[in-house]
């Protein structure tokens, strides 16, 4: 005959397996809640920084600056260098010297250059520079100090700094006379560098204040 199974042993048996699906149970739970967390605080550093990367980058378009460096137009001062056209009694005549004082109509001839000059100009001052041809040294003048002829007055003036690259002109006081007896002079007393058209040149006086 079989001995029939102790009731306190069965009983036993299955409170122990329930314990442990319990416990296996909330094993499971708490694993499965931290496992949810975790992703959501990698998403969130993740997206500030690349946020705060695109923000500084525009930081380095400074290019406009060097448009300033281009301040080369301040040459542009060449126009200062033109000289202003010689004015001879009101009337602004281009290309004339500026020790012209007046331009005349004369008959006028073809000069010889430097073989007919008797004087030349320096600023507003004229000076002899002659041999005292065709009787020119005996003309009597008129000064400050009274008659004087006109070598006494080329004395007086004296040479002066010297004609080479200044207007020459044709009679003894720079075109405004007294002209020798050769004739030429009354046609053509103003300058004889510069052709034909140069014999209405007038310049100035000579500089008499020494007579005074």
């Amino acid at each position: 005959t079989t001995d029939a199974p102790d009731a306190s042993t069965t009983t036993e048996n299955s409170t122990t397996t329930e314990a442990s699906t319990d416990t296996e149970n909330s094993t499971t739970t708490d694993t499965e809640a931290t496992t949810s967390e975790s992703p959501a605080t990698t998403e969130t550093s993740t997206t500030t920084t690349t946020t705060t990367t695109i923000t500084e980058a525009p930081t380095t378009s400074q290019e406009p600056t060097t448009t300033e460096t281009t301040a080369a137009p301040t040459t542009t001062a060449a126009p200062t260098t033109t000289a202003a056209p010689t004015t001879v009694d009101g009337t602004v005549v281009p290309g004339v010297h500026p020790d012209i004082v007046k331009v005349v109509d004369v008959a006028g001839r073809n000069p010889g250059g430097d073989g007919w000059k008797d004087s030349y100009s320096v600023g507003q001052q004229c000076y002899c520079a002659t041999t005292f041809d065709h009787g020119i040294g005996d003309i009597v003048v008129d000064t400050p100090a009274g008659k004087r002829t006109v070598r006494e007055v080329c004395e007086k003036i004296g040479d002066g700094p010297g004609a080479a690259g200044r207007p020459i002109y044709n009679d003894i006081q720079c075109g405004n006379g007294p002209a020798n007896d050769a004739g030429d002079e009354d046609d053509c007393p103003g300058r004889v560098d510069i052709g034909r058209q140069g014999c209405g040149h007038i310049g100035p006086l000579w500089d008499l204040s020494g007579f005074s």
